[in-house]
C-alpha cells in the first residue's frame, strides 16, 4: 500500500511584480497610495499578537526616501502580497543596493514570491550599473539564508553587532 503525499501549499494567485524606480517623482507619488497596505502587511508579518506596531509615518518616510520599492500585487491590484525596499549605498569599495526590507504576507510565504522580488531587484541593480546587492538577515533564519544562498548570496562572516540608541 502506498500513501499519496499532497502538497500542503496553497496555489499562489495570479499576481504582478511591480518595480518602482523612485528616481521618477511621478512613480513615487503613485507608490504612496500603497502606504496603508504596506503598513498593514508589515504589522501582519512581524507584529501579529504584539502590542508594538509599525508607525504609519515611518512607512511613508521609508517609501519617500527609498531608491527602489518592489510590490507584489494581486492581479486585480486589491491585495498587497509582498514588498521589498532597496536603497543605493556608495562605499569606497563600490556601489550596491542594500535591501532594507523583505516582507511577504504569511499566506503567500514559501511560494516563490520572494525569489521573484529578488530577481527583479538584482536585474534593476545591474541595469543601473551597481556592483552588488547586499542584505542582512538573522543567523537563526535558516529559510531566508537558504533562499538567499540559492540566489548567489554568500555569508561574508562579518563579526559585527547591531547597536541602536533610541532618541
Amino acid at each position: 500500500m502506498t500513501s499519496e503525499v499532497k502538497d500542503s501549499k496553497p496555489a499562489i494567485p495570479a499576481h504582478n511584480v511591480v518595480l518602482y524606480d523612485l528616481s521618477d517623482s511621478l512613480r513615487r507619488a503613485d507608490l504612496l497610495q500603497y502606504t496603508a497596505a504596506i503598513e498593514s502587511l508589515t504589522n501582519e508579518a512581524f507584529y501579529t499578537g504584539r502590542e508594538k506596531k509599525v508607525k504609519p509615518e515611518n512607512v511613508q518616510r521609508a517609501i519617500l526616501q527609498a531608491d527602489a520599492v518592489i510590490l507584489v500585487l494581486s492581479e486585480d491590484k486589491k491585495t498587497l502580497m509582498a514588498c521589498m525596499v532597496g536603497n543605493i549605498r556608495r562605499h569606497f569599495s563600490g556601489s550596491s543596493v542594500f535591501i532594507d526590507d523583505v516582507i511577504t504576507a504569511p499566506p503567500f510565504q514559501r511560494n516563490g514570491i520572494q525569489s521573484k522580488m529578488m530577481d527583479t531587484m538584482i536585474a534593476w541593480a545591474k541595469d543601473i550599473g551597481l556592483e552588488r546587492v547586499a542584505l542582512y538577515t538573522e543567523r537563526t533564519n535558516e529559510a531566508a539564508i537558504a533562499s538567499y544562498t540559492k540566489k548567489g548570496f554568500r555569508d561574508r562572516h562579518i563579526q559585527t553587532i547591531a547597536m541602536v540608541r533610541d532618541l
